[in-house]
């Protein structure tokens, strides 16, 4: 179970990546061409929303090995 929460933080992590590096200077130059300034608040929106994820997954997976660490210590108790 441990594996799956990784393989998702680590592919969210890294489209969090692309979205910023990538995707927030495409932005910025179709809204300097454009003059249209809620095209780089979009950007950043696309690119926010990748973060929250990653930062979601990332309580989910702590919060899964703490209840797993609990479960494991109550089942060993009489």
């Amino acid at each position: 179970m441990r594996g799956a929460f990784y393989v998702i933080m680590k592919s969210v992590f890294a489209e969090f990546l692309i979205c910023t590096l990538g995707g927030l200077p495409f932005f910025y130059i179709v809204a300097e061409k454009d003059d249209a300034p809620g095209l780089i608040i979009i950007g950043m929106t696309i690119a926010g929303i990748a973060f929250v994820i990653f930062v979601f997954a990332s309580v989910l997976n702590r919060l899964l090995q703490d209840v797993i660490a609990i479960k494991t210590e109550n089942d060993l108790t009489i």
